[in-house]
């Protein structure tokens, strides 16, 4: 099987070879090897890329062999639709003109580290960052600033979108996902429960708004830039992030929580 017969298993090979630039020779026998489902993953994956890198996809650029190599090994076992949003956003994001910039390689690392739950609220904490706070002036890579940055959501708005129907499961998965960010420092200090509990917990004077069980977390300056790079978005300043002018196109199919706000 010849490389071209190879790349044509993923759709058009001419894109395929377009997407990862010189690093498509490291595309060979191996191909003939892989389950269907794993090809079908992986080409989720390059359609994603193909989508986020529009017109620069005819830019001279090349993706790193090791991002590669975990878009293969790691990437073509994810099954849903969100993940394969984040790898192939990453994928897009490492494509460069410079051989050394292999960044993206962390960032594939990371996602494969996190379970589809952790980044389900990733990807809804900061979208509703986004939301709250567009076009703020605020320096992301200050720890005063992001304080400033603080966001409370309301626990059964948030249940909703995680689509999970019982709500001792969502709390144990909520756990889960909000130590397993901020492990990973893509959250700063978090806490959930009622107002008065919020409220002992954080040891400013806050003022707030909040009514019923809450979910109140600090966003990280990491944690922005993986929500950057999962948009295609590599040499994109964190302080763009709030700034309309970058688009950063929301994920459809995840409906985001409503009753959510500042909490200052």
């Amino acid at each position: 099987m010849d490389l071209g017969t190879g790349l044509a298993v993923f759709g058009s090979a001419k894109l395929v070879e377009k997407l990862l630039g010189p690093t498509v020779e490291y595309m060979g026998e191996g191909l003939k090897d892989l389950a269907e489902k794993r090809v079908n993953n992986v080409k989720r994956i390059f359609n994603v890329a193909h989508k986020q890198l529009g017109e620069r996809i005819d830019e001279d650029g090349r993706v790193p062999p090791r991002v590669l190599k975990g878009v293969l090994e790691e990437g073509s076992f994810v099954e849903d639709e969100l993940s394969a949003q984040y790898f192939g956003g990453v994928l897009a994001a490492s494509r460069s003109k410079f051989k050394n910039d292999d960044r993206g390689t962390s960032f594939i690392s990371l996602i494969t580290k996190l379970s589809s739950y952790q980044l389900h609220l990733h990807f809804i904490l900061y979208n509703l960052l986004r939301k709250e706070f567009l076009d703020k002036r605020l320096n992301i890579a200050s720890q005063e600033h992001r304080r400033k940055l603080r966001l409370y959501i309301d626990l059964f708005s948030l249940e909703n979108s995680f689509n999970i129907s019982s709500s001792q499961q969502f709390e144990t998965i909520l756990q889960h996902s909000a130590f397993g960010l901020n492990r990973e420092t893509l959250i700063e200090d978090f806490a959930f429960g009622k107002p008065k509990d919020l409220l002992s917990y954080y040891s400013e004077p806050e003022k707030t708004d909040i009514k019923n069980r809450s979910f109140v977390f600090t966003p990280s300056a990491f944690g922005v830039e993986l929500f950057l790079w999962a948009h295609g978005e590599a040499n994109t300043a964190l302080d763009w992030f709030l700034s309309r002018t970058v688009e950063l196109e929301c994920y459809k199919d995840i409906e985001l929580p409503k009753k959510f706000g500042k909490y200052n």
